[in-house]
């Protein structure tokens, strides 16, 4: 069969919301990829005017958007290169189909796990390279595993990794929300969020290319372990630990959403690669390393500064503490500290402040600011300097009583499950306009949740 100049060399294979097949135009290979989860709609009796006017502009949408994806790709990408995008696409009966170069040597997915040291850490360097020219395009990936990044040997004969199947792509600046998708393996947080929150436009506001950092984090623990995922620990009670009983898979970004702690193995010997995908699978997208770091971190051998956090733990290295925020001129009162018990402080940055996160040997953690810690005499200022006024960024949520909105008067608030994870308060709020629920830090902070979000996360339960 041949389809707009490419001759099929084998049947379309069935892939998620895809169909491939391998074809030969010309003198070239190709991979034809043709969307079947957005359709062109065709007109029989049973379809109205205006419902195929809405079909065909959905259909156009999607179409326009995947060529603007492509040809932004197409901006940062040479032949030969690392980063492969779509070269051609075309309308086929009622569908839209890409035409990828085939990439002649591939390796088998699992190739990687058999590798040296230095042979995989060329492979990442080549990756993160790749994804950065990606990332300038303001392009998320959002489906990095192994079946995606394609191995080969080079012209010298040094193993490099490829950027491939950029169906799940998507603008950071302009999500629409019913593209997006991903492997649930490999999930940062925020995508989960987005999942969880049924794809609404208002939950993908976490979202950017700080996603691709956590799965390829993710992606390079199996790399350097032969093949496993990080461990998890801590899993709070509530709908996670019910899936476990029950024998089903938990997936990392699911369990850091909730709270759970990711472990990098000791497999991973050596200390430089250990922090670097620690600082890549954080929760909070804000505090995850950029790939430009990443990067620099892997052609240096950098240790980069990591202390164990409420979501990232690596395997058996010490605890400590953290030197405080230059900018603070203070010094930590290290005997204070571990009189009353605490046995690790990281600094992190809290709604845009400069705050830190003290760990007990109870398992217990609180957030704290610069004034907190001097108030409670864990720290004090260099040099006799008087303590600065400190004020918390304001954050655009409207806080209402401690109770739950009239619509979901079958729930009440788990206190358990929410003092469990570091709240001390929770009261009804409304963001953008979007009524919800507001969660509350010991510093005063809240963090706002969707109605569906707190019944997922244990924090609202039946009466």
């Amino acid at each position: 069969m041949i389809i707009n100049g490419y001759e099929l060399q084998e049947s379309w294979q069935g892939a998620n919301m895809s169909e491939t097949a391998k074809a030969i135009k010309g003198s070239k290979t190709y991979i034809l990829k043709k969307y079947t989860e957005v359709k062109a709609p065709v007109m029989d009796e049973s379809m109205t005017d205006s419902l195929f006017e809405k079909l065909m502009a959905k259909f156009n949408r999607f179409v326009e958007y995947r060529k603007r994806i492509n040809q932004a790709l197409s901006s940062v990408a040479v032949s030969g290169g690392n980063i492969v995008p779509p070269c051609d696409s075309f309308i086929y009966e009622n569908t839209f189909v890409e035409a990828t170069e085939f990439i002649p040597g591939l390796m088998p997915e699992d190739a990687a796990y058999s590798f040296t040291t230095d042979e995989l850490v060329m492979v990442m360097k080549t990756v993160v390279a790749a994804l950065i020219s990606v990332h300038s395009q303001k392009i998320v990936h959002s489906d990095l595993k192994e079946g995606n990044l394609a191995v080969t040997q080079n012209s010298a004969g040094v193993k490099v990794g490829k950027l491939i199947d950029f169906d799940r792509a998507y603008f950071e600046d302009d999500i629409i929300t019913e593209y997006v998708g991903g492997t649930q393996n490999y999930m940062a947080p925020e995508l989960v969020y987005l999942y969880i929150n049924e794809m609404a436009p208002e939950a993908a506001e976490y979202l950017s290319c700080k996603a691709d950092v956590f799965s390829l984090g993710i992606l390079f623990h199996k790399y350097l372990t032969g093949g496993q995922y990080p461990e998890i620990s801590d899993i709070p009670e509530g709908p996670l630990q019910k899936r476990i009983e029950r024998g089903e898979v938990i997936y990392c970004g699911e369990a850091s959403l909730m709270e759970a702690k990711l472990h990098v193995s000791e497999k991973i010997k050596e200390k430089y690669l250990s922090h670097i995908i620690a600082n890549m699978i954080i929760q909070d997208p804000e505090q995850r390393i950029s790939l430009t770091e990443v990067l620099d971190a892997l052609k240096n051998k950098t240790v980069l500064p990591f202390t164990a956090c409420e979501s990232v733990v690596i395997d058996g290295e010490d605890v400590g503490f953290a030197d405080p925020w230059p900018e603070h001129n203070i010094e930590l009162d290290l005997a204070t500290l571990e009189s009353r018990d605490y046995i690790s402080l990281e600094r992190i940055l809290h709604n845009g402040d400069q705050c830190y996160r003290l760990y007990k040997r109870s398992g217990t953690k609180r957030i704290l600011t610069l004034q907190n810690m001097l108030i409670l005499d864990l720290a004090k200022k260099k040099g006799g300097e008087e303590t600065p006024r400190y004020s918390v960024r304001p954050v655009n949520i409207e806080l209402g009583e401690a109770s739950v909105w009239e619509e979901h008067s079958d729930y009440d608030f788990d206190y358990e499950a929410i003092s469990a994870v570091g709240y001390i308060e929770a009261r009804k709020a409304v963001k953008s306009s979007i009524r919800g629920y507001a969660l509350i830090r010991s510093n005063g902070t809240p963090k706002f949740f969707v109605f569906e979000n707190m019944k997922v996360l244990g924090y609202l339960k039946l009466k």
